[in-house]
């Protein structure tokens, strides 16, 4: 049970820092960037369908995206 909660986490800070990056694209204008948002997209998915083996699903998604959108709020703040 800890270790899907660990996933969980883990998918969120992924998810937070690709939406971060995601300014640093510039509209497809920068590829590498780019690379990096679909690269931690995948990631975070990925560990949410780890995660989702254990812990329900509307617990999981609530949390993920609960979250993942006041990190994102925090993260846009101080950048």
């Amino acid at each position: 049970m800890l270790r899907a909660w660990i996933c969980l986490e883990m998918a969120i800070a992924t998810e937070v820092l690709g939406t971060a990056a995601l300014k640093a694209r510039q509209g497809f204008t920068r590829w590498l960037p780019g690379a990096d948002v679909l690269a931690a997209y995948a990631t975070s998915f990925f560990l949410l369908s780890l995660a989702l083996q254990r812990l329900p699903l509307g617990l999981s998604c609530a949390v993920w995206s609960g979250i993942g959108t006041a990190a994102t709020a925090l993260v846009g703040l101080f950048v």
